[in-house]
């Protein structure tokens, strides 16, 4: 790759050239490539194709995740989330043994390879969370349920300094990809104290209104809180969202 050396420095487009910057100096690079036509029509990009049309489906899925869980994910989430959810629906999109390469469909995949994905890059319910946690899905009722085993607060949540209570929530949400809707039912607990005294066995379970013939996600989001003078204020640092179940319609 060329390197600019001249004291003049550009970024953007010059004629043929593009100028950017990157952590290795200035550089250059010319133009090129298959015109979106020839990657359209000709044979040689079939291959090219056939990954376009699977990726845009992973797209237009990790949009509907991410819209479906919204109200949950609150600040649990960092900035490569979208390619992060794209990334691992195209990994379950290619476990599709049914449809030809092009066609693979993502309902038709190992879902369940989504199942331990956190919102938020490097928080799992093992490091955050470490409690013993249980939770499942029932398609014929709608509804999914966690199960936390007794853990002691203070000790066994990751909490930032000055996190004095905690609320947990289960949300289970029903996307139908083919019409691009979804929906999402949510339930929490109460403000937990963040202290050395063992919790009780704590269940949690969601229920969608009515039938839904959708595939079914579910998600455990913990919140942390700090109270002062009455008034609890969420803490950013330390909320986490994570996929717990999944199933199929």
């Amino acid at each position: 790759m060329p390197k600019q050396k001249g004291i003049l420095q550009l970024e953007g487009a010059l004629g043929d050239l593009s100028f950017y910057h990157t952590k290795w100096g200035w550089l250059v690079r010319r133009k090129g490539g298959a015109s979106k036509e020839r990657i359209a029509t000709q044979p040689c990009f079939q291959r090219t194709r056939e990954n376009n049309l699977e990726f845009a489906q992973a797209v237009q899925a990790a949009r509907l995740l991410r819209q479906a869980f919204l109200p949950m994910i609150g600040k649990a989430v960092d900035k490569q989330l979208m390619s992060r959810l794209v990334q691992a629906l195209l990994r379950v999109i290619r476990t599709d043994t049914l449809h030809e390469r092009g066609q693979r469909q993502l309902t038709s995949g190992r879902l369940e390879l989504l199942e331990g994905m956190a919102f938020n890059a490097g928080s799992t319910p093992a490091n955050v969370l470490p409690a013993s946690c249980t939770a499942g899905i029932s398609t014929t009722a709608g509804s999914a349920w966690v199960e936390l085993q007794s853990f002691i607060p203070a000790r066994s949540l990751q909490a930032p300094a000055g996190a004095t209570h905690y609320r947990l929530g289960l949300g289970i949400a029903g996307i139908d990809f083919a019409t691009n809707n979804a929906l999402l039912q949510e339930v929490q607990t109460g403000l937990l104290p963040l202290d050395d005294a063992p919790t009780d066995l704590l269940r949690l379970e969601a229920t969608l209104p009515g039938g839904q013939p959708h595939t079914l996600f579910a998600a455990l989001g913990l919140h942390l809180l700090q109270a002062v003078n009455g008034s609890h204020y969420p803490l950013h640092d330390g909320s986490c969202l994570w996929l717990v179940a999944v199933s199929k319609a």
